[in-house]
């Protein structure tokens, strides 16, 4: 009975530990323009306008604020200010969700919440 009750404490506790290493805390980052989830946001941002028949051009001038989250993947939250809009730049929040190990590389990146701009 003792060895079925420290079984289960070692079970819980190790657990316990890998349970904290897949839910982090978002830390910050610098991303690269480059980077395939920045690119993949872009393209939202760009989908995001031309659904409310804006199709201005819109670059990316910088990223403002970057975290990442280790998640069931990886969750980045990215602010970027983007020119290209008739008010002028525009500052806009949008997630990225990157799960790398499905197998169809179109799933792997997903918008994970509803983009906001302010211009």
């Amino acid at each position: 009975m003792k060895s079925i009750l420290a079984l289960s404490a070692s079970l819980a506790l190790l657990f316990t530990v890998n349970a904290s290493r897949m839910l982090e805390e978002p830390t910050e980052f610098s991303p690269n323009r480059s980077d395939p989830e920045v690119i993949f946001a872009m393209k939202c941002l760009k989908n995001f306008f031309t659904s409310q028949d804006d199709t201005a051009n819109r670059t990316l001038v910088k990223v403002v604020h970057a975290t990442k989250q280790t998640v069931q993947g990886t969750l980045y939250r990215y602010q970027f200010e983007i020119s290209g809009g008739a008010n002028g730049n525009e500052i806009c929040d949008i997630s990225v969700w990157n799960r790398p190990w499905l197998p169809d590389p179109s799933l792997r990146l997903e918008l994970a919440e509803q983009i906001t701009c302010d211009v």
